[in-house]
């Protein structure tokens, strides 16, 4: 019986040794592969997360590379694409890399269709590895000038204001603060800059929040899963 639970222990150890030695030849083939075709990353700093047609997107790129995240020294140009939520790519520049750093901006035109986008960035030596890894940030832009140009051949007869609200991401979850866009829009066509409040199916008042520019604004707010909530905007004629 002892004999036996030698030979066990003397094979158990021969497995371990050699799982190990497995171990340690396969991380030494990926320290030798990441030496030799070392990975990017690239991440954009925007000034703003929504936009309206006309505004100017300014942004910062910083490009670096390997687990310790140093600047890059692979690449010298940086691809900034601004890609429609089908997919279109709307705008298209090339900025080049000093020391890991991009600077640069998109000028959106008058005629920009509104809706959801994202700012896609890469570089040429990105593409050794899937596109999942290239920078993708969404953002919003409305296009108040359209809708301008639309109330001139509408009659509006309502005293109600529209708003919408645009999620980060496209969706909020529950129990996690997420920053929402909104976008406020008179009868006339044109942003209205309103103060308002969040309101539960209690009554409770959740966090104020107010529009910075022609009618647009941000907020963070944090939803709980089986309540609903209640945009408040208080008029001036006091009216809600």
């Amino acid at each position: 019986m002892k004999i036996q639970v030698s030979i066990c222990a003397v094979l158990l150890l021969y497995n371990c040794c050699a799982a190990q030695s497995k171990i340690d030849n396969t991380l030494a083939k990926l320290q030798q592969q990441n030496g030799n075709l070392p990975f990017e990353k690239v991440y954009l700093h925007t000034d703003k997360p929504y936009y309206a047609a006309g505004d100017t997107i300014w942004f910062k790129g910083y490009t670096v590379m390997g687990d310790e995240h140093l600047p890059s020294a692979i690449s010298g140009v940086l691809h900034v694409d601004l890609i429609r939520n089908d997919n279109y790519c709307a705008q298209s520049i090339k900025l080049p890399i000093v020391s890991g750093l991009s600077y640069g901006d998109l000028v959106l035109p008058d005629t920009l269709t509104e809706g959801s986008y994202r700012i896609r960035a890469w570089t040429n030596w990105m593409l050794n590895a899937q596109t999942d890894h290239f920078f993708n940030k969404p953002v919003q832009i409305i296009n108040a000038i359209a809708e301008k140009a639309e109330s001139k051949t509408k009659s509006y007869k309502t005293d109600k204001l529209d708003i919408q609200f645009f999620p980060e991401g496209g969706d909020l979850v529950n129990g996690i603060a997420d920053k929402i866009a909104f976008k406020v829009t008179a009868p006339d066509g044109l942003g209205k800059n309103i103060k308002a409040f969040v309101m539960d199916d209690k009554g409770n008042n959740l966090g104020d929040f107010e529009s910075s520019h022609l009618g647009m604004g941000s907020f963070k707010f944090a939803p709980q899963t089986g309540n609903s909530y209640t945009a408040v905007i208080p008029l001036e004629d006091g009216k809600k």
